[in-house]
């Protein structure tokens, strides 16, 4: 292989359900990378996970979607609903720079700056020298819009980001028609739009000397990412690496290829975290989370992923 791979679970520590079934994915499983909510209801789960597993990949997962913000809610009016909690989309940000002005994409980008600076504090805090090499993503990829990264990149952190994620996946179809149920739709329109993206990413990385991972997958099969669809993406990936498009510098640095799974599955009980966002709770309490648990655990995965076993 050409590049390195590891299966990598988002959301470890956003309740303590979905937190259960990420470390289950770890113990159990092909998982030896997470990402985790720093407001999340299962932070205390998580920590109390990862302090156990020193040898995790631990990543942040910047979060302006849901749950309290850490800079306190009247810090961040424009980022949280009516609730107090943050409710802050792809679209809603981007409509709100647009239609913002000068001093209203000012005050935006302050208000990311602050929660970023204090959901980065809190990782600091609650995992010390876990984080001495700081990566970070987010939630729903809300760091791919210029906007958000320029304030990720300038913000005044506790400690400076070592790598951030890079959204870009090269184009692969499973082989298995029951995974490309997820394809076409809302999956198509981010993986268009977050390729377009990673090229002002990457610009911004480099010129700052901030490592990235290559490549990823788990755009275009959020939801149905089986085996079939990781090896499709990895084969793509590949291709992509030895061809004139994928050139030398495709996994120059050390960061490896991010395979994306998101097997923590909400459980009975947790619903009133959602409370009046029933799309958030049917998409954290769906059995695609479980299937993506049990493609987690596939004898197969060990000569797909190859070195991206090891930290």
């Amino acid at each position: 292989m050409h590049l390195r791979y590891i299966l990598h679970a988002d959301d470890i520590g956003l309740t303590a359900g979905i937190t259960r079934s990420i470390v289950r994915a770890v113990d159990v499983g092909h998982v030896r990378s997470v990402s985790l909510i720093v407001n999340g209801w299962g932070l205390d789960e998580a920590v109390e996970a990862l302090v156990a597993r020193p040898e995790l990949r631990v990543s942040i997962h910047l979060n302006l979607l849901e749950g309290v913000p850490l800079a306190g809610a009247g810090a961040v009016p424009l980022l949280v609903g009516e609730d107090g909690r943050l409710a802050a989309t792809f679209q809603k940000l981007s409509r709100k720079w647009a239609l913002g002005g000068k001093l209203g994409r000012e005050e935006l980008n302050r208000q990311i700056g602050l929660e970023f600076r204090a959901q980065i504090a809190r990782g600091c805090e609650v995992l010390g020298t876990r984080l001495d090499r700081l990566r970070v993503d987010s939630h729903t990829h809300i760091h791919a819009l210029p906007f958000v990264l320029d304030t990720l990149l300038e913000a005044d952190l506790p400690r400076r980001v070592e790598a951030v994620r890079l959204p870009r996946e090269v184009w692969h179809i499973s082989p298995d028609k029951r995974d490309r149920s997820t394809m076409f739709g809302a999956n198509l329109v981010k993986h268009g739009l977050l390729n377009r993206l990673s090229v002002g990413i990457k610009a911004k990385l480099d010129a700052r000397g901030i490592d990235s991972n290559p490549l990823m997958l788990g755009v275009l099969h959020t939801g149905a990412m089986t085996v079939s669809a990781i090896a499709a993406g990895i084969e793509a990936s590949e291709r992509f690496a030895g061809g004139r498009r994928g050139g030398a510098q495709v996994g120059a640095n050390g960061e490896p290829v991010e395979v994306l799974l998101h097997p923590g599955r909400a459980e009975e009980g947790e619903q009133d975290h959602w409370a009046g966002r029933p799309d958030l709770w049917a998409y954290y309490s769906s059995m695609a989370r479980s299937r993506e648990f049990d493609a987690s655990q596939a004898s197969e995965l060990s000569s797909l992923l190859g070195s991206g076993e090891t930290q």
